[in-house]
């Protein structure tokens, strides 16, 4: 798994070819303590656990860093115990943490970029559809990685009239080191992740350029069938 959790990487169309992304060799530094990175469909993507704590006072009241830091702790407490023996009520409280945080709509809204207001509402409906499967069983996929994983929360930032904001982290897998950033913004109260930068890499940017050029080529009935196929595809 790619550093990040969950949305690091942007989707690969069928019939695309791995880019990888080479990530810098740095060793771990003394004192840094695990933790879980969402999103990254990359890693990037360690992600937001009863419903409960996902919405409640708490995490309503904290800064994006704070979620962060509490989707981090939630999931590798939820994955302590499944190594005591998996449950199905574990699981599902692991799925309810990576979906508490990750904002699937934005985040669809974002990659289709100008070409959204163009998609009828039935079109809108299926983009989103598809993309939710997609990014969380990305997510649900790499958050397996999180035990083997150190993170060092470094800065966050929140933008005027704050409801938007960065929070800025750096993972360190073995010898391997990444900067994971955090696109974040507040809505009923909650902070959710729209993107997941890895190395400066954007995951809704990566999907943009290459949504783009698929709709250029083939449409938005050619880009849907090609996501359909792919989540079809991906097991959740």
């Amino acid at each position: 798994m790619t550093m990040g959790h969950g949305w690091g990487r942007r989707f690969r169309l069928p019939g695309e070819r791995r880019s990888p992304r080479p990530l810098r060799g740095t060793p771990a530094r003394a004192g840094e303590s695990p933790a879980l990175i969402p999103v990254p469909l990359l890693r990037i993507f360690g992600l937001a656990a009863a419903a409960l704590l996902i919405c409640g006072s708490p995490a309503a009241a904290a800064g994006p860093l704070d979620a962060v830091r509490l989707r981090d702790r939630q999931i590798r407490e939820i994955l302590a115990a499944q190594k005591q023996g998996a449950t199905a009520a574990n699981e599902e409280r692991l799925r309810q943490v990576v979906n508490g945080i990750l904002d699937y709509e934005a985040h669809t809204r974002a990659s289709f970029g100008r070409y959204w207001e163009q998609l009828s509402a039935a079109d809108r409906n299926e983009a989103l559809r598809l993309m939710t499967a997609l990014l969380e069983a990305s997510a649900m996929e790499k958050v397996r990685d999180f035990p083997a994983e150190k993170i060092q929360y470094v800065s966050e930032t929140v933008d005027p009239p704050g409801d938007t904001g960065m929070v800025l982290t750096r993972v360190t897998r073995g010898t391997e080191t990444a900067e994971v950033a955090y696109r974040m913004q507040l809505a009923a109260g909650r902070w959710r992740i729209v993107d997941i930068l890895v190395e400066g890499a954007s995951s809704v940017e990566s999907n943009r350029a290459a949504f783009a050029r698929e709709i250029r080529a083939s449409g938005v009935r050619g880009l849907l069938e090609k996501l359909r196929r792919k989540a079809e595809r991906k097991p959740l």
